[in-house]
């Protein structure tokens, strides 16, 4: 029976647990995010062990990942990693930038997704850095498609910008006005 079905059946409450990653979780980590390629609809090349652990290291020792875990035992409800990247066009800016957000299907609808994203955007917060998460879709089916309008909406309603493919949120404070609306706004 799936977890989620579990709690339904039984009137226990799915309890989570957000924490930050050490490099102990790499390997569980690497192995949920093996599930997240299989589920893709892309057509990604299959994640081999040693590059797949690699990327989930760099990215605990350089960034910071958060895990969902059930308060008891532990399990793995689902991940979320990002890091630091210089904008390309100055020196003087960063932004945290998405490398994985994955929570699988059985705890969809348990408040995983909103417990990682909020602790990404706390992390951000903290550090005056906006997050910026991509929206990849390369659906190919109707059912595909109704699921990344979803996920499109989802983001759009944990309070981001919508730029170019991408959400970011914490942008509000980068937002100048247009030069014409500042020469009115001094007359």
């Amino acid at each position: 029976m799936k977890p989620r079905e579990h709690a339904q059946l039984t009137g226990a409450k799915l309890e989570l647990v957000i924490k930050r990653a050490s490099a102990y979780d790499a390997k569980r980590i690497a192995v949920l995010l093996e599930d997240w390629f299989k589920e893709a609809s892309l057509a990604w090349p299959a994640p081999q062990e040693g590059p797949m652990m690699q990327w989930v290291l760099d990215v605990i020792n350089n960034g910071f990942v958060a895990m969902a875990e059930m308060a008891s035992g532990g399990r793995l409800f689902g991940v979320a990693g990002i890091t630091p990247a210089h904008l390309p066009w100055t020196t003087s800016g960063i932004v945290a930038r998405d490398q994985f957000f994955y929570v699988p299907p059985y705890y969809r609808h348990c408040g995983a997704a909103d417990a990682l994203m909020k602790a990404l955007k706390i992390h951000c917060a903290k550090r005056n850095w906006p997050l910026v998460m991509h929206i990849i879709s390369g659906y190919t089916s109707g059912e595909e498609r109704v699921g990344a309008s979803r996920l499109e909406r989802w983001y759009g309603l944990q309070g981001g910008h919508y730029v170019g493919g991408c959400m970011v949120y914490g942008l509000s404070e980068l937002v100048v006005e247009p030069k014409a609306k500042q020469k009115e706004a001094a007359a």
